[in-house]
């Protein structure tokens, strides 16, 4: 797991109207808990925050330096305008060596183009796009990535087939969960029902055929 630096600021506990202004000054309230220690309230830079958010980087392990303290912390929630889609609030959690922690980590999809399902026309649908891991701190993925390229239709990824890292395991999901497969379009589903149903035809002649010899 990758390693960033991300520059926080302690703040006061302060009112709706302080906090509202820390936005409209380009930064994010939030507040850093764990490690045993009182929660302190803070702030991060907007822009700091979205570049980490935008990078895909939200699952790693951060250096912090705030005001000066050095320490190692996670995030582990961000709040975001229903409208707007700008970061209302951070959670970030302390953590030391050998940590185990729940972490969110985003689900990657490989060689897309080689899939035979998608080769013919069909369409990746995705239905879990991250996970929630319980896994040793240093150990935490920035992402599972994950090979489809032999899916064809009928197949399925499930939680199971995640290439989770040694000792981890999924903890909001089951593993025969599906995590995402390969859908066809409406003409090549119709094409390839009437070719099931060709071949299931054609078995059954053959089936009467013999039995009728038979006699």
């Amino acid at each position: 797991m990758s390693v960033e630096e991300l520059l926080l600021k302690k703040r006061d506990i302060s009112t709706t109207g302080a906090v509202n202004a820390l936005r409209k000054s380009g930064y994010v309230p939030g507040v850093i808990y764990g490690d045993s220690k009182d929660a302190e309230p803070i702030s991060v830079s907007e822009l700091s925050l979205m570049k980490t958010i935008e990078s895909g980087s939200i699952s790693k392990v951060f250096h912090i330096d705030c005001d000066g303290q050095k320490l190692r912390a996670v995030i582990k929630d961000v709040q975001f305008h229903p409208v707007s889609s700008r970061p209302l609030s951070v959670d970030f959690m302390r953590v030391t060596k050998g940590a185990k922690v729940n972490i969110k980590v985003r689900v990657n999809f490989l060689n897309e183009n080689l899939s035979p399902a998608i080769k013919k026309g069909g369409v990746l649908n995705v239905a879990i796009h991250e996970v929630l891991l319980a896994c040793d701190i240093d150990h935490v993925p920035e992402s599972l990535d994950v090979d489809i390229s032999g899916i064809d239709f009928h197949h399925a990824v499930k939680v199971r087939d995640l290439p989770l890292p040694e000792g981890a395991r999924c903890v909001n999901l089951t593993d025969d969960l599906t995590v995402a497969t390969v859908v066809a379009p409406s003409g090549l589903r119709s094409e390839m029902n009437k070719e099931a149903a060709d071949d299931a035809a054609a078995a059954a002649g053959a089936s009467d055929k013999s039995t009728t010899e038979e006699k």
